[in-house]
């Protein structure tokens, strides 16, 4: 039998659909400081999505190994671009060069390029298996090897950042731009949810991985962040650099020529 089928899996495909709509439209604006990446960022969280949704629905081994690979594909994508939207969105584009992005890029890189041969060393895991659960076939590590808590602890530094970096654009940004920046920051903080609740064994829909409906969350929060506060539309600007430096009037528009409220 090549598939199986769980409920679970028809909802990571939504998640998968609503990313991809998200970072569409987040593409259509990519002229905004920050909209590309933050389309790319989507584009990741969908990409995990999709590779979460199939390595449960596939009911071979090396299949599911296959999917393991996708899923490292979406993180270490997704990790990256939210580390590059946010110096974009905080207006921290002073750290925004070639080390930095190099930087950023070391560790997601060596990770994925690990996780492609997985089964040739243990540096991510050392013990996996497939069981049987409710008539399911999961595959599961039963031992991490020391690159995966590298890359955990990486990944915890970047979200963390990220989210100071937001705070900071929050405390300093006009008030027309505070709401937006308050949304992006909760949907910041959801992903670091994901690995707390694996790690702890408090995950509420065990023996699947959280992380897909974690980042729905955060894709709804986005979305209310762009239909109501126009996130992406309009944009903190460096108001110190502007505002407190110039004697004349100045009027805002968004990219499609409407005023701020």
């Amino acid at each position: 039998m090549l598939f199986q089928f769980a409920p679970i899996i028809l909802v990571y495909a939504l998640v998968a659909i609503l990313m991809m709509i998200i970072s569409v439209h987040a593409w259509r604006l990519r002229p905004v400081s920050g909209a590309a990446a933050w389309s790319m960022t989507m584009l990741f969280c969908a990409i995990f999505a999709v590779g979460a949704s199939l390595e449960i629905a596939f009911a071979v081994p090396a299949l599911k190994l296959v999917m393991n690979r996708v899923i490292y594909l979406g993180t270490t994508g997704f990790i990256f671009f939210w580390g590059i939207f946010a110096l974009h969105y905080s207006n921290e584009v002073r750290w925004f060069n070639r080390i930095t992005i190099a930087l950023l890029a070391a560790v997601p890189l060596l990770t994925l390029c690990l996780a492609l041969f997985a089964e040739q060393h243990q540096l991510l895991y050392r013990d996996y298996e497939f069981i049987k659960v409710n008539g399911l076939l999961m595959g599961q590590v039963i031992t991490y090897g020391p690159m995966f808590w590298v890359w955990l602890g990486y990944s915890y530094l970047v979200l963390i950042g990220s989210c100071l970096l937001l705070l900071r654009a929050a405390v300093r940004s006009h008030t027309m731009f505070r709401a937006q920046t308050w949304l992006v920051i909760l949907a910041s903080a959801a992903p670091m949810l994901t690995y707390l609740v694996q790690m702890s064994g408090l995950n509420p829909i065990a023996p699947f991985d959280p992380t897909a409906l974690i980042l729905a969350i955060s894709g709804v929060i986005m979305l209310l962040a762009m239909s109501r506060y126009r996130f992406m539309d309009i944009v903190p600007v460096a108001y110190d650099v502007i505002f407190k430096n110039v004697t004349n009037g100045i009027l805002l528009i968004d990219l499609k020529g409407r005023l701020p409220e």
